[in-house]
């Protein structure tokens, strides 16, 4: 019991870490994005460079999404170890 109940605090912070690495790699491909809007607008790139960038946003906002799941479920496994979490049938 300890021995999970230590794993799963591991696999929480490293969650976490991994979840902090997306936001800010989330925050990057926004202002690629925005950055490369820009010279489509004027012309200095195609139109297949701009839909990489928006491609690029999307790919990080989906894997944003899914370390937060990622994180959020190592958390309810960790309340359920720790006993906060009780498993209730109805």
């Amino acid at each position: 019991m300890e021995r999970d109940l230590a794993n799963s605090w591991r696999n929480y912070q490293t969650s976490l870490f991994i979840l902090e690495a997306e936001k800010v790699n989330l925050k990057i491909a926004h202002l690629n994005l925005e950055r490369t809007n820009a010279q489509f607008k004027v012309g200095q790139i195609t139109s297949v460079e701009f839909r990489q960038a928006q491609l690029n946003l999307l790919t990080a906002a989906t894997s944003s999404n899914t370390a937060k799941y990622d994180a959020k479920a190592i958390e309810m496994l960790l309340f359920q170890l720790s006993g906060e979490l009780l498993e209730v049938q109805f």
